[in-house]
Formats: C-alpha cells, structure tokens, sequence
C-alpha cells in the first residue's frame, strides 16, 4: 500500500479538484421528522467474506509462496502447528476462508439475532486469487453469495450492499462511465440482479451509472452506498479520468443536503476507508 500519494508525489491540478459545498439549510423544527427518536433498529455488517472455493482444511496456512494460501495443490504444511494448518473455519496466517464459514455466519445471524431488520454487506465477496479471476466465476460468486444470504436470512431482511474492490475482474480496477471496451457495466448489472432488486427504480439508474445508490428504508432514515472504487489508489483508471468518475461526488453532497433539508439520518457505506493508503487524497 505504499503508492506515489503517500510519498506527497502526487501532482497538481490533475489530483487537486473539488467539489463545491453549499452553506447549511436552515429549516424550522416543524420538518423535523421524529419516526427515529423512540426506535431502535437492529443492523449486522457483513464485510470482506473472500470466500475461496478451493479452500481445503490441512493444508498448509503459510509458505505456499503464492499471496493465497489453504489449498489443496500448494506445499505441504511446514509443521503440525495448529497455526500453520488451515482450519474448519479458515485461518489467520495467508488464506481465505471455505464456503462453509459464511455459511455459518448466516445460520448464526438467523437463530441468534432474530430482530435485524437491516444487513449492511459492504463488499469483497471474491477470494484474493487474483492472478486467475474471471469475470464468470466473479459473477458466479456474485450470485451465489446473494442467493445463500436471501437464503438463510429470509426476504424480510433487507440487504444493503456495495461494491469491494474484488468484485471487478481483474481486480481493483474499474473504468469509469465512457470506456466502452473495458465498461463495468457487465458487473453493475450481474451485482444489482443478485443483491438489489428490492431497491426503487431512482436508485438503480444511479447504480448502473457508477455503482452508488440512495435509499430510504423507513422515514426519517436514508441509507447511501458509494462506489469506493472511484477513489481507490490502486484503481489506475483513476490516472485517466480522476475527477468525480459518474458524477459520484457531486450527487453525493446533493443528496445529503436533501437529506439535510428532509432532517434525516443518513448512514454512507462504502468498502474502501479513508485513509491515504487506500484512498485518494482528494477524497
């Protein structure tokens, strides 16, 4: 993580760009909205599940000198360390974990947290085998992890997701609206199919454009997903095109001073942390 931005080589006005900012709203305590004051809603973040469909249990958890490790092909384990030895669950040295461990997440969620209303799924569904990723498997994984959340949880729990930086093939790369031979259309689409088609049609429009989305599930709340891929370092589309990909940003301050004017709560998901490692500076 360590890129040019962070060695203050980033250079300007190509990267220096803002977003104009309005003066707050003044409003009278008659729009306040109050649905929110006496209610407490219940919410699970699921986040970063990189299932690995070749995880194998045994296998050897490190030294398999490939950045993925806990498969069935690699090295053997270098001791019969529990440590260096994939487990049922999935191991904390360089691996993924099994299908079974989301699985059972999801189980635990639905027996022992029975009021969530809310599940907050900010991305990364696809194993960190980066160098052999395809767009069909990451549709696959796409849709199958949708459907085993429907599954397990029920329909009466709504989902919302956004992007991670593993759902675009390849990886952390994703072109901006415009490039028509490299489009991320293909993954707009495959990903609101599976995960948002309980979503109004104001906010697919939106996501189709460049992956961002605002809903509001209860009144008084408003819930916004951003794509942190348009502010991702390691996406190089950003080199191309960095100011505001899709518009993203400026919708963004439209929309919280709608949100402002309207007194709503507002919760923003999105994958990526702001953090200079990670994120554009302007950001």
């Amino acid at each position: 993580h360590n890129t040019v931005q962070t060695q203050y080589c980033a250079t300007k006005p190509v990267v220096d760009w803002s977003i104009d900012i309005p003066d707050r709203v003044k409003y009278s305590e008659a729009e306040y909205v109050t649905r929110l004051q006496d209610s407490v809603i219940e919410v699970a973040h699921v986040t970063d599940t990189h299932v690995d469909l070749q995880y194998t249990r045994g296998a050897a958890a490190k030294g398999c000198r490939e950045p993925l490790c806990c498969r069935s092909y690699q090295s053997q384990p270098q001791s019969t360390s529990s440590a260096d030895i994939a487990g049922l669950w999935g191991s904390y040295k360089s691996c993924d974990i099994p299908p079974s461990t989301v699985h059972n997440l999801l189980d635990t969620l639905s027996t022992k947290h029975k009021n969530i209303e809310f599940i907050y799924m900010t991305g990364d569904l696809i194993a960190h085998n980066i160098w052999e990723t395809t767009r069909e498997e990451n549709i696959k994984q796409i849709q199958d992890q949708a459907a085993l959340f429907h599954e397990i949880l029920g329909r009466d729990v709504k989902i919302f997701p956004v992007l991670g930086n593993h759902e675009p093939h390849p990886a952390n790369v994703l072109a901006p609206p415009g490039i028509k031979n490299y489009s991320g259309e293909w993954l707009y689409e495959a990903f609101y199919e599976a995960w948002c088609k309980h979503f109004p049609q104001e906010a697919k429009s939106t996501f189709m454009k460049g992956g961002y989305y605002t809903v509001t599930p209860t009144p008084g709340f408003r819930i916004i997903g951003l794509n942190s891929l348009y502010g991702y370092v390691f996406n190089w589309w950003m080199i191309l095109d960095p100011e505001d990909p899709a518009g993203q940003l400026k919708w963004l301050k439209n929309t919280l001073l709608l949100a402002e004017t309207r007194r709503e709560k507002v919760h923003i998901l999105m994958h990526g942390p702001s953090v200079e490692t990670d994120t554009l500076q302007v950001w």
